[in-house]
């Protein structure tokens, strides 16, 4: 599998002058990559590295607002106006896996699902 780095979509962000690193800037220093997934085949190979973890899998979920909710300003944190653009696992080592659930169908991460994994505000993630 080719390993790239995740676009950065991040603008700088500056405290007393000084730059702060964004998360991916902090992960890649020790040495964490991250595999941003699109097509169906990878994301199924990503799975199978991922099932091997001997660790709880790591889990976050980014957002999108539903087209006919783009300009309701609280579509961004309710699961009935937004859908799940991005989610992210890591099994320890040394990749992140982003999948891009615009181009990917749900049922690719299925064999994941009964898998023990942790997640910070898993309830919003829950929702979705």
């Amino acid at each position: 599998m080719q390993k790239t780095l995740f676009p950065d979509f991040k603008a700088d962000t500056y405290q007393n002058g000084k730059k702060i690193p964004t998360a991916f800037e902090l992960l890649a220093r020790d040495g964490i990559e991250f595999e941003y997934i699109t097509d169906p085949e990878h994301a199924k190979k990503a799975v199978v590295l991922l099932r091997k973890s001997n660790l709880p899998l790591g889990l976050d979920t980014e957002t999108a607002k539903l087209d006919e909710f783009i300009n309701h300003s609280k579509a961004g944190l309710e699961p009935h106006l937004t859908r799940i653009r991005l989610i992210q696992m890591y099994g320890g080592g040394d990749t992140v896996y982003i999948f891009d659930m615009f181009e990917l169908d749900i049922e690719v991460l299925a064999p994941l699902w009964h898998l023990p994994m942790v997640a910070h505000n898993a309830i919003f993630d829950l929702k979705h």
